[in-house]
């Protein structure tokens, strides 16, 4: 399947060799994340969606080469621990802990809301958070535990809509 996929007719805009880069990384982790048609597909999706934000394939694919991910993100600048309004900065591994989670929540304004589970309130404190290490060790566990919900959870995490299956829940 991976010369498959290596093979999909590309949309105009993302590079053959770019896409071969991003097909090579996918299968280099495997075991953390499947690379499945639907995972080629969404990467796609994200591909276009981040270069019609301005930010190019190949900047895009390089970055999470780079750093190991498996996912597709916006590159950001700044960084990662301190927070937009110029709050105090937060552990480097506050991803690690409940009591990191919900620093960082404060930070980024995320509330806990009424009968939610830590699970789904983590997934959005780490959505808002952007990408990092907890995005990808989170989509690793996911991934370990079912393809279809590390499919989902990459795609909640990427904005990217869901297929006709209907599903609305995140993980």
């Amino acid at each position: 399947m991976h010369d498959e996929l290596r093979q999909l007719a590309l949309p105009e805009g993302i590079p053959a060799d770019v896409w071969e880069m991003w097909c090579e990384h996918r299968e280099a982790k495997h075991k953390d994340a499947p690379w499945t048609r639907g995972a080629a597909r969404v990467s796609i999706k994200k591909l276009l969606k981040l270069a019609s934000a301005g930010q190019t394939p190949e900047v895009t694919v390089e970055e999470a080469v780079l750093r190991g991910w498996t996912g597709l993100f916006t590159v950001k600048t700044e960084g990662i621990a301190q927070a937009a309004n110029g709050s105090q900065a937060i552990a480097a591994d506050w991803w690690k802990t409940s009591s990191g989670i919900e620093a960082r929540a404060t930070q980024l304004g995320v509330k806990l809301k009424d009968g939610e589970t830590f699970i789904h309130f983590k997934v959005r404190v780490f959505k808002a958070a952007g990408p990092g290490e907890w995005m990808e060790d989170m989509l690793r566990t996911v991934g370990r535990e079912s393809e279809e919900r590390y499919e989902q959870l990459y795609a909640y995490f990427n904005d990217i809509p869901r297929d006709k299956n209907g599903n609305t829940e995140a993980a």
